[in-house]
């Protein structure tokens, strides 16, 4: 076909106005095509842009350069026609420079080819601007003549004192960039070195012309030659990168031109051009980049070669405006937050229609309000801007359900039944036509008579329905017309009830072709059998087709979706649920509807879409509720909003009537107006969107858009009769036409959960962009004007103006009051005095009567802050879950800067003390205290304290202090204290939101959880809910996957590019892996949040909160319940103790010895454990220690070789954070910076550090705590002028440069308090290590090891280092390797220092442990590859109950698989068991 063929099917130009090609030349070398096209009249510019759009699309598979020109022979428009060139010809020249602004459409006379600008009388060089405007017309093939007048009542200097700041700045902004790009070219060049000519290309190329297969690179040079290029693109990613070996550096540029992406590359030829490079290429900077395309090896793609990179500027996109006087409404939008449905994120909504001027913009996200906190969060700094919140969920109307469509009286076993199906051109009663009627007649139990005729439809029937129904034009071509079928079938149905699968459409389409024949036939009763099916049979079946129906009746189909076969297979399916009717004692007609399960029903309803918008905090909360209903209460499959449901809770609320998905389109496309005004009657406002919107529909009417216009007026002249507001809305998707194709890749992936996109099946996906007002204006341009004026603006705006602007979310905080527990299961009357009684009782228990005035002004400062701001409960509720877990049996860690709390202390929360090192004595409660010159003149130090001071001033952390007896008693001292201040918890002033996070055992997080709900009640305690997004590596993932389906081939970079548009759109939901929020009892959850399961799992015994914690995290409190490997692994360990107390000095896990000098020993040498470097391949012990066992902290100790409890927190502190250790800590310590060696002890290592050395260092503790809070936060390279203030102070009190030089490198810091908690449990633990190996390892194996591998294990050290070395050799090494190099290390110490593996036995291994036998450890069955641990539980179990007496007694009692019963065989862990039991001795024999 040829291209003016091509163009002609596509109706693009009316047939009246002939095309032609006036020329046609291919310059081969090149690759360009230069056509001139010829029409014998002008066309407006849409029609003249869709034409250049199809000529390149129709042109694009042959790969060549195109320029096309455009004439007429008659090129003479209306006024109108030539405004609308006019105004985007000055949009384009004003984007390239302000100038033309002194052009306006609506300041010019236009008359025939000729048009007239009014400037004002003092504008200067006015006359330049006309030609380019003239020479733009030319480029639309139009001659324009452009002349500009002066008016003496216009003044420039007028409308330059008029122009916006705003406006000023942003130029301002420009000459900047603009500036800074010339710099950078200027430097760029004298970089440069002069290496002779070389071939530069003069003609600009488009990245979509370079090669982008090794293949096609091949065929370029062999045709074109040496491959160099000469672009124009703009940079979406950047990377850096300086080899230290070979000290050159490479950037890595990634860059796009819209047509397609690609990566550049350049070497950096000094350390000038690197930081140029660093400073001024960044995102969205334009670049003109001249290159040779190379194939890179490294990264399998077609890479340009950069010889020349010129910063061109800041990219500019195209600058959308909207306006119109008055600006339209939006009410239907969905975000990123509709799942795996929306491109546009909310915050970019509201940047973009502010700029707009738009004053309001509903947001409507299927199945949930997810982005109402994005929503929320943009408008702070748009207080004239009011959201509207809505939300378009699935609506089922729970009423209208039913299998008999009345209820008549009449006798099921004598009635006459006719069974029938019809196949039909489509949905559509309307437009499309039955072309098959089939109907078996049934009589007590049999088929006793037939009926089949074609139905020639007199139109034609599409591809889809023959590839359906396998009925083509030519089998219907002689068949009788529906006015002779019709009344021919209705006289064989006479007297009878009328039975169809999915009746309502069947009978549906047969009563709407009576009305519109004018035919007087009765309604007959009918019955349906799908839901006949759903009611009486969904406890057996899950699906309800014909084919599941035939399948569950045994009835077998010869040819589906042909009318015959499915009337003969829904007949005797029929016939079949009769008789079950029979058996459930219904006889009769209208009792049918009576198994109908209220209970059950609308989870077998096809849902709708309907729109609901919040008009104030009434409704606000019923619209939570309802989400929370949908999600919770009534999901199946999708969320599902009853109409019941809406019912309880519609104050507040405006319904409206949704999209293409709603009743009222689907009905008005495809069934009655005496339906379709019964279902405009439920909403309040009636929703229609542009034709385009419904673009997928397009192909299955007959007239395609023309059909879905009259739709439309349709739904419009029937809401306008019964008096409902109509509202014209975009349903937009994503902001603008661009985005999408990449909607598209969504339509096309499959759904989380399985399925697909509701679109998927269509072969065009509609455009679903917000529109500007002109822009729906101009989309309904078929109605009336004044119409279309109300439906697009008037009407949007009433809506609007009926929602009151409030807050999304309250400034309260819900936290629990005093009197929460008075009536719950607790019976504590006030929770304050509760927290009082417990603290002074705990005072009392570490500090006698009496407590230093350290002890009481810390623990008054804490208590007045934490009770004045209503944080009490919160403390009490942490209290009494640690004290449950303790009582049984599990100790807890806490985590987070919750040790900085003495209280906290006090009340059981943490182990950790935050006062100044001390001593303290159990008995006599003597105490004495590391002070600072300030408090020991504010508070004196007693003559018995003196002997104590040198030690005390000698350490960062109690723990590190001498051992000491009591000057009083003679008792051993207690050595406690870690310096923390309070206000790392609370914050300076003490009213921040505490933040409690505490380690439970993984194996007890359950339990602390539900105690929770049972404290609280299961109506006031949710687990956090997380919200899931697409992420980068996925995003990529979506569009590869799209790429393979469709069979499109693209760059590596541009499906980067595409990617990055998909990130952060919502996938799934999720729990947060601890968190607990709890509601006191005199709000509900939904003042705050909607609920729902994680991840739509009804079966979760936990419903979770419908944001993330963080949206609301000033409303409502948050317990961080976590689970930890630690407080299990004690607790391994102290059950052991416990049944062998004769073998240990302790009975209590907290009395474990935290100052043992050889587990010191640990993180600095090796011989502790009696080994040499050499043997553990190392050259320190710590090998399964927590926090000390990785290849990265291992390395530290290495460098550091700690020695002390303060040293080890600080190397926790140090791993946890972010530029803290590398480019940091390492270099000062190692000495490798201007600052000379720094010792260990000194350097920043948690963030607490920089408070407390600041305030030695003599900052005032607000300036020492802001400095801290900057610091760690990493705001330094953020905020340089803030910091430079910070830096000041420091300056001026003499704070060393290198611990400025320190904090200026630090991105985020641990908190002391947290790395405290970790090293205690860590040398808890570790003790074990020294003083009780077997059991030790047997703890690490047994409750933290990924992976084993038991030839290797059993094969002793030199196995095992063979092992290691064989994974370190690998190439493309997973994580189990990683997890299985981690235990073999561990494995190679235990074994190396004598305690063996000992191998399976069927006899003595446990299920999962690894137990201690004579010294040494036994594999359990789990050890052995691929048996889980079902099948190793079960072992146990089964040799509980009988020993085993023969290995196929083994073989037939568990669930050994044959493979796993010869690994067995093999390892001999069989022992000695016979093969079979030796037979039983019967008979007389049984005697002898």
């Amino acid at each position: 076909m040829t291209l003016l063929e091509q163009l002609k099917n596509k109706g693009i130009i009316p047939e009246d106005n002939s095309i032609e090609i006036d020329e046609a030349v291919l310059k081969k070398l090149s690759k360009q095509l230069f056509i001139s096209l010829v029409l014998d009249r002008a066309v407006p510019i849409h029609a003249f842009t869709e034409l250049s759009r199809n000529v390149q699309e129709i042109l694009e598979p042959l790969k060549v350069t195109l320029e096309l020109r455009i004439g007429y022979k008659d090129d003479t428009l209306t006024e109108e026609e030539y405004k609308e060139y006019l105004e985007e010809i000055l949009k384009l020249l004003v984007s390239s420079s302000a100038r033309f602004k002194v052009l306006n459409t609506s300041d010019c006379k236009i008359e025939n080819n000729k048009i007239i600008f009014y400037v004002a009388y003092d504008a200067l060089g006015v006359e330049d601007l006309c030609r380019p405007v003239e020479e733009a017309f030319e480029k639309y093939g139009l001659a324009v003549e452009i002349q500009v007048m002066q008016d003496q009542n216009k003044s420039v200097q007028a409308q330059i004192d008029a122009l916006d700041k705003e406006i000023i700045q942003t130029l301002d902004k420009q000459r900047q960039e603009a500036m800074a790009a010339s710099r950078f070219n200027a430097e760029i060049k004298n970089q440069k070195k002069n290496y002779g000519n070389r071939n530069v290309p003069t003609v600009k190329s488009s990245i979509r012309e370079i090669p982008s297969t090794l293949s096609e690179l091949t065929r370029y040079q062999n045709e074109s030659g040496f491959p160099t290029f000469l672009i124009h693109a703009y940079v979406f990613g950047i990377e850096i990168k300086t080899f230290p070996k070979t000290k050159s550096t490479l950037a890595t540029i990634k860059v796009t031109d819209d047509t397609d992406s690609i990566v550049v590359k350049k070497w950096l030829r000094s350390d000038k051009e690197k930081e140029l490079y660093e400073s001024e290429i960044k995102e969205n900077v334009e670049l003109r980049i001249i290159g040779n395309a190379e194939f890179d090896t490294f990264a399998k793609d077609v890479v340009l070669m950069a010889s020349s990179i010129e910063n061109l500027g800041p990219h500019k996109e195209e600058e959308i405006t909207d306006d119109a006087p008055v600006k339209r409404v939006e009410l239907h939008a969905h975000t990123k937050m509709s799942t795996l449905d929306g491109l546009t994120d909310a915050a970019d909504y509201i940047k973009m229609v502010s700029k707009w001027g738009w004053k309001s913009m509903a947001f409507t996200d299927h199945n949930g309000v997810y982005a109402i906190p994005d929503v929320a969060h943009a408008i702070e700094k748009l207080p004239d801007f009011k959201p509207i919140y809505g939300v378009e969920l699935s609506y089922v109307d729970d009423s209208d359900y039913f299998i008999t469509f009345d209820e008549r009286n009449l006798d099921l076993k004598t009635s006459t039944y006719v069974v029938y199906d019809i196949e039909t051109t489509g949905f559509s009663q309307t437009y499309d036509r039955i072309i098959e009627i089939a109907a078996c007649k049934v009589y007590q139990g049999g088929i006793i008579d037939t009926f089949e005729t074609f139905v020639n439809p007199q139109m034609p029937i599409s591809e889809k329905i023959t590839n359906l129904t396998t009925i083509t034009d030519e089998m219907v071509a002689d068949a009788p017309t529906i006015e002779e079928a019709l009344p021919k079938f209705m006289d064989f149905c006479r007297d009878s009830i009328l039975v169809a699968h999915n009746a309502k459409f069947d009978v549906g389409f047969i009563y709407a072709n009576i009305r519109r024949l004018h035919l007087d036939y009765p309604v007959l009763p009918a019955i349906d059998t799908l839901n006949l099916f759903r009611a009486g049979y969904h406890q057996e079946v899950k699906k309800f087709n014909l084919k599941v129906l035939a399948k569950y009746f045994k009835v077998k189909q010869e040819q589906h979706h042909r009318a015959i076969d499915d009337t003969r297979v829904t007949a005797l399916c029929f016939i079949g649920m009769l008789n079950d009717l029979y058996t459930k004692k219904i006889t009769n007609y209208r009792d049918i509807n009576s198994i109908i399960d209220s209970n059950e029903h609308w989870k077998h309803v096809i849902p709708s879409h309907i729109n609901i918008l919040a008009m104030n905090p009434v409704g606000y909360k019923n619209m939570y509720k309802l989400v929370s209903d949908a999600l919770t209460n009534h999901f199946y499959i999708d969320a599902r909003a009853l109409k019941s449901e809406i019912e309880k809770y519609r104050e507040g609320l405006l319904l409206g009537s949704g999209c293409c998905n709603g009743d009222v389109f689907e009905l008005a496309l495809n069934r009655s107006e005496e339906e379709v005004r019964k279902a405009i009657g439920y909403f309040d406002y009636i929703e229609v969107q542009p034709p385009k919107a419904y673009a997928h529909l397009f192909s299955s009417l007959p007239h395609g858009e023309e059909d879905i216009r009259e739709v439309i007026q349709k739904i419009i002249r029937l809401a306008k009769e019964e008096g409902k507001m109509v509202v014209a809305t975009s349903d937009c998707h994503y902001a603008r036409p661009k985005l999408k194709h990449y909607r598209d890749i969504l339509i096309q992936s499959p759904q989380i959960g399985g399925g697909q996109h509701r679109l998927a099946g269509y072969d065009v996906s509609p455009s679903m962009h917000l529109r500007t007002t002109n822009e729906m204006l101009e989309e309904f341009s078929f109605l009336d004007k004044d119409l279309a004026y109300e439906i697009v603006v008037t009407n949007t705006n009433a809506i609007a103006d009926k929602i009151e602007s409030f807050p999304a979310f309250k400034k309260e905080m819900f936290a629990p009051r005093d009197d929460e527990f008075k009536d719950s299961i607790l019976h504590v009357p006030s929770i304050v005095d509760e927290v009082k009684r417990i603290v002074a009782e705990n005072q009392k228990r570490l500090y006698g009567d009496n407590p230093h005035d350290i002890v009481k002004n810390r623990i008054k400062r804490e208590l007045d802050s934490i009770i004045s701001n209503g944080y009490a409960s919160v403390y009490y509720i942490s209290h009494l879950m640690v004290v449950k877990s303790l009582n049984d049996g599990y100790l807890v860690g806490s985590r987070g800067s919750v040790g900085s709390s003495l209280v906290a202390t006090m009340m059981d929360i943490t182990e950790i003390n935050p006062l100044a090192p001390h001593y303290r004595c159990k008995k006599c409660k003597f105490h004495t205290f590391k002070m600072n010159a300030e408090e020991k003149e504010k508070y004196g130090v007693r003559d018995i304290e003196l002997p104590f001071q040198e030690d005390l001033n000698s350490v960062d952390t109690g723990y590190d202090l001498p051992d000491a007896v009591c000057p009083v008693c003679g008792e051993k001292l207690t050595k406690d204290g870690h310096d923390i201040p309070f206000e790392t918890f609370l914050g300076f002033d003490g009213d921040k939101v505490p933040d409690i996070d505490l380690n439970f055992s993984g194996e007890y997080q359950a339990t602390a959880h539900e105690y929770i709900r049972t404290v609280f009640g299961p109506e006031n305690a949710f687990r956090g809910g997380t919200v899931g997004t697409i992420a980068d590596k996925n995003a990529y993932g979506y569009v590869k996957g799209y790429c393979e389906r469709t069979g499109k081939v693209l760059r590596n970079c541009e499906m980067d590019r595409i990617a990055s548009y998909l990130v952060g759109i919502k996938r799934s939901t999720g729990q947060h892996p601890g968190g607990i929020v709890v509601v006191p009892h005199y709000v509900d959850i939904y003042d705050v949040t909607p609920v729902q399961y994680p991840a739509d799992n009804t079966e979760n015994s936990w419903r979770t909160t419908h944001y993330d914690y963080h949206s609301f995290e000033n409303n409502l409190l948050k317990l961080d319940v976590l689970g930890h490997d630690d407080p299990t692994i004690i607790k391994y360990l102290m059950d052991y103790v416990h049944k062998h107390q004769e073998e240990f000095p302790f009975s209590n896990p907290q009395d474990i010895p935290i100052d043992d000098k050889n587990v010191y020993r640990l993180f600095n040498c090796t011989d502790v454990i009696g080994l040499t470097e050499q043997q553990l391949q190392s050259k320190v012990a710590s090998y399964a220690v927590p926090e000390f066992g990785t290849n990265f902290v291992r390395q530290m100790l290495v460098e550091t070789l700690p020695k002390t409890f303060a040293q080890l927190v600080k190397i926790s502190g140090l791993s946890h954070g972010t530029d803290v250790w590398n480019t940091n800590a390492q270099d000062l310590v190692a000495g490798t910076t201007e600052f000379g060696k720094i010792d260990f002890k000194d350097v920043i290592g948690c963030r607490d550090d920089i408070m407390v050395d600041l305030m030695y260092m003599g900052l005032e503790p607000l300036m020492a705590f802001q400095i801290m809070e900057f610091v760690r936060k990493g705001k330094v390279a953020k905020d340089p002028a803030k910091w430079a203030v910070y830096r000041q102070a420091m300056v001026e009190k003499n704070v060393p440069q290198w611990y400025i030089w320190s904090c200026e490198r630090i991105k985020y810091m641990f908190p002391k308090a947290h790395a405290t908690a970790y090293v205690l449990m860590a040398l808890r633990i570790a003790w074990f290590k020294v003083n009780s190996p077997a059991l030790f390892y047997s703890a690490w194996f047994s409750k933290r090891a990924k992976a084993y591998h038991v030839q290797t294990f059993l094969g002793g050290p030199v196995a095992i280092q063979a092992k290691i070395e064989e994974l370190r050799n690998k190439s493309d090494s997973t994580v189990k390797d990683d997890d299985m190099i981690t235990s073999l290390q561990v494995a190679l110490e235990m074994t190396s220092r004598g305690i063996k593996f000992l191998p399976v036995d069927i006899f003595k291994s446990s299920a999962t442990i690894f137990e201690v036998e004579d010294g040494n450890l036994r594999l359990p069955f789990i050890a052995v590859d691929k048996l889980g641990e079902a099948v190793a539980v079960d072992l146990v179990e089964k040799r509980n109950e009988k020993m085993f007496t023969s290995k196929k007694d083994v073989q037939k009692r568990t669930r050994l698989n044959a493979s796993l019963f010869e690994e067995f065989n093999i390892m001999h862990s069989f022992g000695n068991l016979p093969e079979e039991d030796r037979e039983a001795t019967e008979g007389l024999f049984a005697f002898m």
